[in-house]
């Protein structure tokens, strides 16, 4: 118990608590003072002997909890023996012993928590002996204040500042070790050190300046004390935040930290006084080299009298800035003197650019060998101070994550919002070394005399400063002291960082930190080009270097790496040093350097693939690797980027200052080949699958092969692009070459794209996490997977200092058993991440190199024999790729299941699936066009194999919160620090997992639409056969997974689309927290394809930010449902019906059980708000200025989801999907959509408006005007959107009647399908005004009288304006196309069963829009025939022209009477003549045009453009060709009127008025009274009729065909025959009767029963609805043609309009619309015909004689050859002609027996008109008919009827 003894003793001579001191003799209190230094240099020695003493001893001062104790407890009692010491040592009496005492019981407390690591409580005992505050008594600021008057008791604060470091070393041991340590009391702990280390700083800037040797020593010693006090509990206090379990100690820490940082970053001294001990050695080295150099001595000398002269006025000067600043102002003054030494100013100015030109030499004052220790805790707490500024700017934001490696200060700027990015840079550059680093060097103390005191030279030409980082970078050049070179090589990469942050987050670096970039802090960075080149060449020696000294050299380079990027002009100097730009070529020493490197390591792969190198020369070579893919990536992949010269244009600025080098260094190394040989020819060394584990070896091949494929990705980037650049083009065919030859693409693709990793380091973090126990939480160092791309170095520095700790805590406990599934989980990290940078580097390798390799093969000459066939790989690499995925999502799969962090495992997945996702689908982008047929079956397995894929990714990567620890921290609110970083990460997962969707959904697009179009054209394709099996199953998988995107996506507004929705805003629920995608429409557009369907993965550009991936992802997902649904559609009806109904039962079952039509109208829902919101604006508000950005993306959407709802409403294989849309109400969704409502309100406003121009806006929109006057159209996206609707509607009726009649006939309607029909009516009825108005635009204009200037409008400015009577017709195309929908769906809805209902519940409607099929029908048939007429008129005028200058040129000449008789006899509608059949011609072309109005620059356009269309053939002539050769006059004036039938547009414009037409008609046709005019009869309804009583003599009736044994109840429904009543029998109820129609003269007469009748004729309903009349000649009865009435003329005319369409074309098949067209027109003629002759109304000589000759002219076989034989467009070999070729054979039979009587009585009337011609004329000339064809007798028969010999006759 001496020990004991002998402390007791000495606190009995300190005094009690109250401060009383006893009296006792010197001798008593020297002997105390004596035995307790002695023991404590006996403890001192053992410890240096590694004695273990510390338990005996703490045996001795036994702790005890008894109160009774008192002072005799060990940690207290030698707290209380140092504290009262101190105290004594203070005053006059007693006070050297005390100062020795006090000093003595601190170095014995030292000691022992040194050597206690066992007992961990009697640590923190000890600890909180200091727990005073900072100014209260017993604390660490007793020992420091004794020592404010001088350095007396300098050992008192020596030791007690070495206690401090002794506790600041054991902070992590107390921290962790153990499992029960009390919270509060570590908290405690924690807060003690922290208070220490506020008064170590203190101490830094106020200790007294030592004089005398000893003190010398003990300064050192303190100042040594207390950096590496500061160094080692930043260190600890990063390992406390980071792992501890408790978050009270966790927050503890935090404090503790954030205030020592805060005080060493806003006081200058403090930073000084670091910055100065950092610096020592260079500074002593530099002032003795300057003393030397300068010839002037006593220009010092006078400096330190002066100084000496004015101590007191100086003291707080000389602290504040110290004596350089001090004699660097006395320099300046003296600068301008004569006696100022040159040699020292251009020695300062030399070593500024260089300090590695000062020799380090030993000063005189540097004889403790404590200043190099100094230097180094000095450089390491610089390294910590840094690293904490950094973690607090991002807590202070919110964005620090749990492990503190969540988000880097470098990337900060890319992720937070540009006021936070400014704040944040604010507190980095208040609380980084930055701004210490980069200002000049002040010595905070007082220099001694021997040394002067020099430590700033200022330039004065530059005023260039010599800054502590410049003093530092001479360290650089120091290899015997590895340490300092270590950490100034850390300092300058952290320093960069930290610029580069700084600048970012000031948005375009306006802000920079003081006046100094890091550029112009180095000098230039000459030495560190130097010593980099330096290090190089011992580290590429051939003898095996020092492993320090590699590690430092691979350090050096990474500090390359980042300047290339970060500073690139401090890269230029690295790579080449400094330019005199005297045209000398580059020092590419450090180049060469590096290649040799590389090349060093290729040379030591065996055959096996292993390398001879050791770990440390690997290292180098992969950073040297690293550095050239930087810069190839900066110089050789950007546009503007010039390689081998500098820019001289006006781009300059765009440059990298290493672009002009880039030259050099390809020439100066072999660094491409030797990629290349890498890549090729080493396939054991980069099949890193194969190497197995998680250590250093395996992430390092890694790394080195994704550097590899960046440097030859870009190389032939630079080769696509540079193609007038001979090497790079010869070096980029050589890559393509030799890869292409070796097949290391489809080699290397599965080890390339491995994803190992994930699967190891789920299994080392659920090992870890099982060891997780007492104070260390391990699931926090689950957040490594938030470091994107290569585990970072600081973070893999916090997990070896993480990992270090373990062990030095160790033991059996819980801290030792966690160190290796640490290690391991770490090195797992490591490799996972590599190799997902060497998938991303191998996606984007593989896709330059197809892209290159495409390029190549589609320029090269054929006959090279090296050139690459692009095919060939393509969907090999594809397979691979898909391989990849499948293996890498299994391996997922079974980490995600193995760990219960998910989100790391969600991370890693969603980025390796990006990658490969991406390059998958630009190789199924190739195949698009590509795929044969041995091709097509692979790409169906890839199909299935993609979805299986999809299903586990999407799973993997579906959002969920992220770990509960983060999510409290936002909820609870108290750890603000985090919220920001979990927002952030959450959007981060979002974005990744949002990307991959889109990714995944694009290659299951492509290969749908490339399989399923193959498969359409397939003859042999049928949807029972086991690929369409699989194709199916496949397309149900990927409905699947888009109706899940669908359901993830939500509409989030912007604060722009949020202030134009004000009201609707409402319609929207906030989204979900890190429940969905969020998306809004004001982002830039995904696709350049708009709202057309996505097709393939070309379609799908590259975008940024989350808003515009959601929104792409919109997109894609709703145009795979297209797909799928257009594919489902398509279904040839000749295929397996049951295969393809069941198909597509199962993709709507699968639709419906996903929600997938219900989350379509959500989305239509948000779209259709957006764009009407903006629409009412414009509309209301002429100045309003729209989003035009969100508006086009809403339009876009809604016109995608209105696509896919037309596809689905389709009925060919099936009702399941039309079923799907009416359950989830798709008509009352439609109907009451808020675009539609806004739009239709405008356009009906615009169709009822008095002016006469605003009549044609119907559909079109302003946007601009021309020279301000003019206005320019164009067509207004909503009224697509409205055509749409009405498309979806008519598809689904057509769909639901077409299912009805087949399934179950004469059933009546059923749920679905009345529901439908409901509907539709609901919706005819909301936009009635708007459909009538629509049939309005499309008829004659009622307001003949004053005329519309349809010419004014847009670009028809420049037509003449014309008369009002040319104005009857006009309209649009968009009122033309919208008349056609509008008509179909109107048909539809008077079809059958719907008419019944639609008449019933909308009679005036229905009337309406009858009356107004009866005007469009006139208006139209009118138009077509005005344009067919004037093609032919211009056709024959072309061919009678030809054969007359053929004449001409036979005979001489010819008299115009002999011309006029040849125009008479040649064509019927030039039976007046040339003259007039110019002038008919003429009139027809100008009306013709005349009613289309042009209304967009697009139309305009293709008015001028002449057609080649099937339609503009029929005129036989160009427009070039000459009207007549005998009257050149009027030659271009036919020329330029033909050209207004002969158009694009006015083509276009015929087909749909043809559609148009034909809808209406259709129309006329299902509402024709002659409709109803025949009744059925069920066999139980008949039974109850009066059937002969009913039935009339020569009615038509149907009957029942009953078999032998079958009675008539039982027949079935269609066995129908219809027969014409000749003869009754009422005694037998039986009739006579004859089959109808009669077939010739065999008509069959029988009896039958009146019990067979079917139905019967009401003859009440045989009405006709056209009037009587001939066709009109437009030409001539302009006037009368909007008064009169709907005619068979009418019809007529479009039947010659069809006529002429066949003529066109001399093959048999015909366009199906003129077919369409022909075949309603005929029936209804021949209809009418028959109606008026039963009715008698056919009244008329006249009238009848022209109508009969007109029909002749269309049905008679005789007239249509003939015709056609004048037309030219002759075919002998066809049996068929006219309007018989394009007419069905039922069609043509039907329409020739109803017509029978007017052909007859028109041939009859033929005859006798030829037999009066003869009469008349004695049959000399030709006879015509102004309608009839034109014979002559005896020559009908003739090819043509004017051959040359004719004309020579009738010229005589």
């Amino acid at each position: 118990r001496t020990v004991h003894t002998i402390l007791v003793g000495c606190a009995g001579l300190c005094g009690d608590d109250i401060g009383a001191v006893p009296t006792v003799d010197d001798r008593i209190r020297q002997g105390a003072v004596e035995s307790i230094t002695a023991l404590a240099h006996l403890i001192r020695i053992s410890s240096l002997r590694n004695e273990e003493l510390g338990s005996p001893l703490r045996s001795s001062l036994e702790i005890t909890s008894s109160a009774s104790a008192g002072i005799a407890a060990g940690p207290r009692l030698l707290h209380f023996v140092a504290s009262r010491a101190a105290t004594l040592a203070s005053g006059e009496g007693w006070s050297e012993g005390a100062a020795k005492m006090s000093a003595a019981s601190l170095d014995i407390t030292t000691d022992l928590i040194l050597a206690s690591s066992d007992d961990v409580a009697w640590m923190a005992e000890c600890c909180l002996r200091f727990s005073q505050t900072r100014t209260g008594a017993g604390g660490f600021a007793t020992f420091s204040s004794i020592v404010r008057d001088g350095t007396k008791n300098l050992p008192v604060l020596s030791s007690a500042m070495m206690l401090l470091s002794a506790m600041s070393s054991q902070m992590d041991r107390l921290a962790f070790a153990g499992t029960a340590q009390d919270v509060d009391i570590l908290s405690e702990v924690i807060s003690t050190i922290g208070n220490g280390l506020l008064i170590a700083c203190d101490v830094l800037t106020s200790m007294p300046l030592a004089t005398e040797e000893s003190s010398v020593s003990l300064h050192h010693d303190t100042i040594h004390a207390v950096l590496a006090s500061l160094q080692k509990s930043l260190r600890s206090i990063g390992e406390v935040i980071a792992a501890h379990a408790s978050a009270v100690v966790r927050d503890t820490a935090k404090a503790v930290r954030d205030g020592v940082i805060n005080f060493i970053a806003t006081s200058t001294q403090t930073g000084n006084v670091v910055a100065y001990y950092a610096t020592l050695p260079v500074s002593v080295s530099l002032v003795m080299e300057l003393e030397k150099v300068s010839e002037g001595q006593s220009m010092f000398v006078g400096v330190a009298a002066g100084q000496e002269d004015g101590e007191d006025d100086t003291e707080d000067s000389t602290r504040k800035y110290g004596a350089w600043a001090r004699l660097a102002q006395d320099i300046g003054e003296a600068t301008g003197n004569e006696s100022t030494p040159r040699t020292l100013q251009s020695f300062s100015e030399a070593l500024v650019r260089n300090i590695l030109a000062l020799p380090m030499v030993a000063s005189p004052d540097q004889g403790s060998s404590k200043v190099k220790d100094i230097t180094k805790s000095a450089l390491a707490l610089l390294l910590q101070w840094g690293e904490h500024a950094e973690a607090i700017a991002l807590e202070r934001h919110g964005y620090a994550s749990s492990y503190g490696n969540g988000l880097a200060i470098e990337d900060a700027a890319a992720v937070v919002a540009p006021d936070t990015g400014k704040a944040m840079a604010a507190d980095l550059q208040t609380l980084s070394p930055l701004r210490l680093l980069l200002s000049y060097a002040p010595n905070p103390f007082r220099p001694s005399s021997s040394i002067g005191g020099l430590v700033s030279v200022k330039n004065n030409a530059q005023g260039t400063l010599m800054s502590n980082l410049n003093l530092l970078s001479r360290f650089l050049g120091d290899s015997t002291e590895g340490n300092t070179s270590d950490a100034t090589v850390r300092i300058i990469a952290m320093a960069l960082r930290h610029a580069d942050a700084i600048a970012a987050l000031s948005v375009g670096g306006s802000t920079r930190p003081g006046n100094l970039s890091v550029v112009q802090a180095l000098g230039g960075g000459e030495q560190v080009h130097q010593s980099l080149r330096r290090l190089l060449l011992v580290s590429t020696d051939a003898a095996p270097s020092d492993q320090r000294v590699l590690m430092r050299t691979s350090q050096m380079v990474d500090v390359l790496t980042l300047s290339i990027d970060a500073q690139p002009a401090l890269a230029r100097m690295l790579l080449v040093g400094t330019t005199d730009h005297s045209g000398s070529k580059n020092d590419l020493s450090v180049v060469k350097s590096m290649a040799k490197a590389i090349k060093k390591t290729l040379e030591s792969i065996s055959a096996d693939g292993t390398c001879g190198l050791s770990l440390e020369e690997l290292s180098l070579a992969s950073s040297c690797l690293d550095a050239f893919a930087a810069l190839w990536r900066t110089s050789r992949s950007r546009p503007s980027a010039k390689l081998g010269a500098a820019d001289n244009g006006n781009n300059s600025a765009l440059l990298h200052p290493c672009d002009d080098i880039i030259g050099d260094v390809i020439r100066a190394s072999d660094i491409v080949d030797d990629c290349l040989t890498l890549l090729t020819q080493h396939e054991g060394f980069i099949d890193v699958q194969s190497t197995g584990g998680c250590d250093k070896v395996a992430s390092l091949k890694i790394d080195i092969c994704s550097s590899v494929l960046e440097i030859l990705a870009n190389e032939l980037f630079a080769g696509l692009r540079l193609n007038d650049v001979g090497k790079e083009q010869k070096t980029a065919a050589n890559i393509l070459d030799q890869i292409s030859k070796s097949g290391t693409i489809s080699d290397c693709s599965m080890s390339f794209t491995s994803l190992s990793g994930a699967a190891e380091s789920a299994d080392a973090l659920s090992d870890l996490l099982q060891n997780s126990g007492g104070n260390i939480d391990a699931s926090r160092f689950a957040s490594l997977h938030s470091s994107p791309g290569k585990l970072d170095a600081r973070v893999s520095l916090i997990i070896r200092r993480a990992i270090s700790t373990m062990k030095k805590v160790g033991g059996e406990d819980s801290s030792g058993s966690i160190v290796e599934p640490l290690t391991k989980y770490y090195y797992a990290e490591k490799l996972s991440h590599s190799q997902l940078l060497l998938i991303k580097g191998f996606s984007r390798f593989s896709q330059v190199f197809f892209s290159s390799a495409i390029t190549k093969g589609s320029t090269s000459d054929s006959q090279n024999p090296s050139t690459l066939d692009p095919k060939a790989p393509v969907i090999s690499t594809a397979d691979s790729i898909l391989n990849s995925l499948e293996k890498n999502s299994a391996t997922a799969t079974t980490a995600s299941s193995s760990s219960s962090h998910l989100s790391s495992t969600s991370y890693l997945t969603g980025k390796m699936g990006c990658h490969l996702c991406s390059l998958l689908a630009q190789l199924l982008g190739e195949c698009y066009h590509l795929p044969q047929a041995g091709q097509v079956n692979d790409l169906l397995n890839m199909v299935g194999r993609l979805g299986k894929v999809a299903i586990s990714l999407f799973s993997i990567t579906r959002p969920i919160q992220l770990a509960a620890s983060d999510s409290n921290n936002i909820s609870g609110g108290a750890q603000r620090g985090n919220a920001s970083f979990v927002v952030w990460a959450q959007k981060r997962a979002y974005r990744v997992a949002c990307l991959l969707r889109l990714r995944i959904l694009t290659c299951g697009l492509t290969l749908i639409n490339v399989v399923g179009k193959a498969s359409a054209l397939s003859t042999t394709a049928s949807p029972s056969s086991p690929s369409h099996r699989r194709f199916n199953d496949a397309c149900i998988t990927f409905t699947k997974l888009a109706s899940e995107a669908l359901a993830e996506l939500q509409y989030s507004p912007s604060p722009e689309e949020a202030a134009g929705l004000r009201a609707e805003l409402s319609a929207f629920a906030p989204p979900s927290v890190g429940a969905h995608f969020c998306y809004s429409f004001d982002v830039a557009s995904s696709s350049e394809h708009g709202s057309r369907p996505i097709d393939s993965a070309s379609d799908i550009e590259a975008v940024s930010g989350d808003g515009s991936l959601a929104l792409a992802l919109l997109k894609v997902s709703i145009s795979s449902l297209f797909s799928i649904v257009r594919t489902s559609t398509n279904v040839s009806s000749d295929s397996s019906s049951f295969h393809s109904a069941l198909y597509v039962q199962r993709l709507s079952s699968s639709m419906q059980d996903a929600g997938t039509v219900a989350a379509l109208f959500r989305h239509l829902d948000a779209a259709s708000r957006v764009a009407a919101g903006s629409y009412a604006s414009k509309i209301n508000n002429p100045s309003f200025k729209p989003n035009h950005l969100a508006e086009d993306n809403a339009l876009d959407i809604i016109r995608l989801i209105l696509s896919l709802l037309e596809h689905a409403s389709c009925c060919t294989s099936g009702i399941s999907l039309p079923t799907l849309l009416i359950d989830q109400h798709t008509v009352r969704v439609l109907t009451e959509n808020p675009l539609l409502h806004t739009a239709c309100q405008h356009w009906h406003a615009t169709s009822m408006a008095e002016a006469n121009q605003a009549t044609h806006l119907r559909g079109y929109l302003t946007s601009g005007s021309t020279n301000g006057t003019i206005p320019v159209y164009r067509e207004d996206p909503a009224h697509c959107i409205w055509r749409a609707t009405l498309r979806t509607l008519t598809a689904l009726l057509r769909s639901f009647r077409i299912s009805d009649h087949s399934s179950h006939p004469g059933r009546g309607l059923d749920v679905h399908h009345k529901e439908c029909l409901r509907g539709v009516e609901q919706f005819m009825s909301t936009f009635d005004a708007l459909v009538i108005s629509c049939l309005q635009s499309c008829s004659f204009s009622m307001k003949s009288s004053e005329p519309r200037h349809g010419n004014g409008i847009g670009w028809l400015s420049s037509m003449p304006r014309k008369s009002s009577i040319d104005h009857l017709i006009s309209f649009t195309s968009c009122s033309l196309t919208e008349g056609a929908d509008m008509l179909a769906l109107i048909s539809e809805l008077c079809t059958g069963v719907h008419k019944k209902e639609f008449e019933r519940s909308h009679f005036e409607l229905y009337q309406a829009v009858v009356t107004a099929s009866l005007n469009v029908s006139k208006a139209l048939s009118c138009f077509l025939g005005a344009s067919g007429t004037a093609r032919e008129l211009f056709s024959s005028l072309a061919s009678f022209n030809k054969v007359m200058e053929e004449n001409t040129s036979t005979d001489g000449s010819i008299t115009e009477e002999a011309i006029a008789i040849a125009a008479a006899g040649f064509h019927p509608l030039m039976s007046e003549g040339v003259a007039t059949a110019r002038h008919d011609a003429i009139r027809y072309a100008y009306f013709a045009s005349s009613c289309c109005v042009k209304m967009t620059p697009e139309e305009y356009a293709m008015s001028l453009e002449p057609s080649k269309s099937e339609g503009s053939r029929a005129s036989g002539a160009t427009p070039s060709d000459p009207a007549t050769p005998t009257d050149t006059s009027n030659e271009n004036v036919e020329q330029n009127f033909q050209i207004h039938v002969d158009n694009v547009f006015l083509v276009r414009m015929e087909g749909v008025a043809a559609e148009c037409m034909f809808n209406s008609l259709n129309v006329l046709c299902k509402t024709h009274p002659a409709i109803d005019s025949f009744i059925c009869f069920t066999p139980s309804e008949a039974s109850r009729l009066d059937a002969m009583a009913l039935v009339q003599l020569d009615m038509i009736i149907a009957l029942r065909v009953c078999h032998a044994q079958q009675s008539t109840m039982d027949s079935e429904p269609d066995a129908i025959e219809y027969a014409r009543v000749v003869d009754a029998d009422y005694l037998r109820q039986t009739w006579d009767v004859e089959t109808f129609p009669a077939v010739g003269d065999n008509s069959t007469k029988k009896r039958v029963s009146a019990s067979l009748l079917a139905g019967m004729e009401d003859v009440a309903n045989r009405k006709c609805i056209l009037s009587y009349s001939p066709a009109p000649k437009i030409s001539s009865d302009e006037s009368n043609l909007a008064a009169a009435p709907l005619s068979i003329g009418h019809l007529i005319l479009a039947l010659w309009w069809c006529h002429q369409q066949a003529a066109a074309d001399s093959e048999s098949v015909f366009p199906p619309l003129v077919k369409c067209l022909a075949e309603q027109t005929a029936l209804l003629l021949g209809l009418e015909v028959s109606l008026h002759q039963e009715l008698g109304t056919a009244t008329g000589e006249d009238s009848v004689r022209k109508i009969n000759a007109q029909i002749l002219e269309l049905f008679d076989e005789k007239v249509m050859r003939s015709l056609d034989l004048l037309s030219g467009e002759q075919n002998e070999s066809l049996s068929k002609i006219g309007l018989e070729r394009i007419l069905d054979e039922d069609v043509w039979i039907a329409v020739i027996s109803q017509l029978q009587d007017s052909l007859v009585a028109a041939r009859r009337d033929r005859e006798a008109s030829v037999e009066q011609w003869k009469a008349d004329t004695g049959g000399a000339g030709v006879y015509t008919d102004s309608w009839g064809a034109s014979t002559r007798p005896g020559k009908s028969n003739r090819r043509s009827p004017f051959r040359a010999s004719m004309l020579r006759s009738l010229s005589l």
